[in-house]
């Protein structure tokens, strides 16, 4: 059964894969499209639930190409220079007057937010959204003198992201099947199996561990839960899922945490500075590199292999980082974590390669996978009953945190943070989580910036970077001379 579904994803993926504007555009009615795919060999529901896992992959993929859009305008650009001639960690020695460093400056306006918009939709189609909310920016934007020229902007977008989508090959017959309450059967008179799970007809012996299956019995009870089928060489493995209820501890206090890849894993807002294996990420960083220059679609087996165990050494190494950090959270009483929203951190692009790595900085972070940080460090703190939570990442290291001055020059180095209003002198490294906490700790920042779960875990409300920075500063307030003590 499970290569007769392996091959059905297979034959659904590219059809998906050629449909995907009209996935996009009506999800619940391309999922109908399911029963072209019907056959003797599964009932309806099953082929309409393998259908809907495949869509949810293309999706996924889609969803990760959205986020990264970048529409907005450049504005600008600074170029820094060295002030002086500097022989730099790795021997090279860089002249007075050669560029530092260079940033462009953007600005997402209304333009690109058209353009965001356009990217997504079939532009050669539009009349077709007629009824939707964002109809109406359509026909507004249609009377620009330019709209010509946004539309083919939108178009190349568009193609230029699609064809980042490639057709997915499915290597299991993993699929989902819905239960009826029967299906768990309990045999004592068994000496080596008791339990039995019948599926499709077949009794299928369960290898039972009593601490980890303690709702074993629950399940046996519940109708229409859905259990995940999935072989795996000579095994069959049934995989349950159960509603996920955190239970948190008491609130006593919370840390905020800055997680930094340029000196360090992490620092908190208690002056805690966690670091990472220099030698580790060197050696990591370089065979990543071989296999870039191979390219994934050319690696043999063997290379596949390689590749998937460096991904979970990398995992292993920086959950294991992970878990450090909170035993020493636990151990000096804290139950909340402030953390920046890494999933929405506007990381600076620069030009400037990491002197010790010699790769771009953004770059570092892709090939480390630091994505997930945030999803890791949620999931240890939450078995600990530690709640997690985030805040917008912009302006974290630029204000001073006993003025709230917001300027680009308080950080003039990586290193060293000195305001420019009240001459407040840090560790560029524990300001920017003190910043963090304090948008937990003052109420306003907590209420305005962010919202609540049902569990007290709070996220950030969407805010634009100018809505933001002009609410920080209306907190600034101005200083001749503040006491660094």
């Amino acid at each position: 059964m499970n290569c007769f579904v392996k091959d059905l994803k297979n034959r659904i993926s590219p059809y998906i894969h050629k449909n995907l504007q009209f996935l996009m555009d009506d999800k619940y009615k391309f999922e109908k499209t399911y029963n072209k795919f019907n056959n003797k060999n599964l009932y309806a529901w099953e082929v309409q639930t393998i259908f809907t896992d495949v869509c949810e992959f293309y999706e996924n993929r889609i969803y990760q190409l959205r986020k990264g859009l970048d529409t907005s305008v450049q504005s600008g650009y600074k170029i820094t220079y060295y002030k002086k001639k500097v022989t730099l960690k790795n021997g090279i020695t860089v002249k007075k007057g050669s560029v530092k460093d260079f940033s462009i400056k953007k600005k997402y306006n209304e333009l690109g937010k058209i353009v965001k918009l356009l990217t997504f939709l079939d532009v050669d189609n539009l009349k077709k959204y007629d009824g939707t909310k964002f109809y109406g920016s359509i026909l507004y934007w249609q009377k620009h003198k330019h709209w010509d020229r946004i539309l083919k902007l939108a178009k190349q977008i568009n193609s230029r992201l699609f064809s980042k989508v490639n057709v997915i090959e499915f290597s299991t017959g993993t699929y989902r099947v819905n239960l009826k309450g029967d299906e768990f059967i309990f045999d004592e008179s068994n000496k080596e199996f008791k339990h039995w799970f019948k599926y499709d007809d077949i009794f299928y012996p369960l290898l039972i561990n009593k601490d980890y299956h303690k709702n074993l019995s629950k399940i046996k009870t519940e109708k229409n839960k859905q259990v995940t089928v999935k072989v795996v060489g000579k095994r069959v493995d049934f995989i349950f899922t159960n509603d996920y209820e955190p239970k948190f501890k008491d609130f006593v206090k919370c840390v905020g945490i800055d997680l930094n890849i340029k000196h360090n894993f992490c620092t908190t807002s208690c002056r805690k500075s966690i670091d990472f294996d220099r030698k580790y990420l060197m050696e990591f960083i370089l065979e990543i590199k071989k296999i870039d220059k191979i390219g994934y679609q050319n690696l043999n087996e063997i290379q596949k292999n390689k590749l998937k165990k460096l991904i979970n050494k990398n995992e292993w190494y920086f959950k294991n980082l992970i878990s450090q950090t909170l035993d020493f959270l636990e151990s000096q009483g804290y139950t909340d974590i402030m953390m920046e929203d890494l999933d929405t951190k506007d990381f600076r692009a620069s030009i400037v390669s990491s002197e010790e790595f010699k790769e771009k900085y953004t770059r570092l972070i892709r090939l480390l996978r630091l994505g997930n940080i945030k999803k890791w460090m949620t999931e240890q703190a939450e078995k600990r009953g530690m709640r997690v939570h985030t805040t917008p990442p912009p302006y974290t290291s630029q204000e001073c945190p006993p003025c709230h001055n917001i300027d680009r020059n308080n950080r003039k180095t990586q290193e060293n943070f000195e305001c420019v209003e009240c001459g407040f002198k840090d560790e560029a490294d524990f300001v920017s989580p003190v910043n963090i906490l304090n948008r937990f700790s003052s109420n306003v920042l907590r209420e305005k910036l962010h919202k609540k779960d049902d569990y007290g875990r709070l996220s950030p409300k969407k805010i634009s970077r100018e809505k933001l920075k002009e609410f920080l500063s209306s907190f600034h307030i101005p200083l001749t001379k503040v006491s660094l003590n």
